[in-house]
């Protein structure tokens, strides 16, 4: 039941956000706020572990004096990983590290007359206890009455990193009047993270184009045009990564901790998420949910989780 509370909490404060909004006008809006959480919890399937919280704050503004349309993206972020069980001891033990995740991220957004785009990023963290993962999560778990992981002592030691990343999308290929598939390829090259990922993004339901859609915040724009509309759809995203190194499972590339329980990366990973996306005027939420194979070669499992978007222009 403790779930299934956490899960209204949350979803209720978001779309209060939006029923008691006032009314788009035909204003410019050059900057919007954005806050995304993540949590297995929300999928009330009473499991609590692997990636089990994330917590993001971005604010994207346009830049007018460029020629392209161009986004800049500012990201504070937190995630948070665990166990499969929170009595580690039992059954498989640890087997998935403990560890968190702590960043600050610098990223631009190009769009082109072509319907493509491309973004890239730089991503400054840290891993361990300064990433105060352990901390946040038991705050957490007594505010709303969860049980606490017992292993946090055997968490991945502190080592500060930085990773660049990239992204292009391709041009969508419409096979429907209201269907469209937007491909994607991407890399990440750092001390925390090095992976290459392919996937495509395939949209049902009154979606606009991928250099104006809400899904990838491109209606930050220089005119209201850019801004106005309504867009209401599903859409589903598989995607395969090939991970090279990951140091919430392998731990820090530089520094190694010996307490810390430490697992084989699973080289191959596939994702497909599911979600919704509804936005109007300044505000747009989207719900989804992401299933993720294992991550380490010990993990006893695939995962799963949920996740609720909320952002308003300004």
């Amino acid at each position: 039941m403790r779930y299934v509370v956490w899960f209204i909490f949350h979803f209720l404060c978001i779309a209060s956000s939006v029923i008691f909004a006032q009314k788009g006008t035909n204003s410019v809006y050059r900057h919007q706020f954005t806050f995304t959480t993540d949590n297995d919890v929300y999928l009330a399937a009473f499991k609590d572990g692997y990636y089990t919280n994330g917590l993001f704050l971005n604010w994207h503004s346009r830049i007018a004096s460029s020629k392209q349309k161009t986004i800049r993206h500012y990201q504070i972020g937190q995630t948070i990983f665990t166990p499969r069980s929170r009595t580690y001891y039992r059954l498989y033990g640890i087997d998935r590290p403990y560890c968190g995740y702590l960043y600050a991220q610098y990223g631009q957004s190009h769009f082109f007359p072509s319907n493509t785009s491309w973004q890239w990023s730089v991503q400054i963290g840290t891993v361990g206890p300064n990433s105060l993962g352990k901390l946040f999560q038991e705050q957490y778990h007594k505010i709303f009455g969860f049980q606490y992981f017992k292993g946090w002592e055997k968490q991945i030691g502190n080592e500060v990193g930085i990773n660049l990343s990239a992204q292009y999308r391709c041009t969508p290929w419409k096979p429907l009047a209201k269907m469209q598939i937007v491909p994607y390829q991407g890399a990440t090259l750092g001390t925390t993270f090095v992976n290459a990922c392919a996937g495509a993004i395939c949209c049902i339901g009154n979606f606009k184009t991928s250099t104006t859609s809400r899904l990838f915040n491109a209606h930050v724009g220089n005119n209201a045009t850019e801004n106005a509309g309504r867009e209401c759809f599903f859409y589903w995203q598989p995607q395969i990564t090939l991970a090279g190194y990951n140091a919430t499972i392998q731990g820090g590339l530089f520094t190694k901790y010996q307490q810390a329980v430490i697992k084989q990366l699973q080289p191959w990973l596939y994702q497909q998420n599911w979600g919704f996306v509804y936005s109007k005027g300044r505000y747009t939420v989207k719900a989804e949910v992401v299933y993720q194979s294992k991550e380490a070669i010990q993990q006893a499992a695939p995962q799963r989780y949920g996740s609720i978007h909320f952002s308003f222009l300004y």
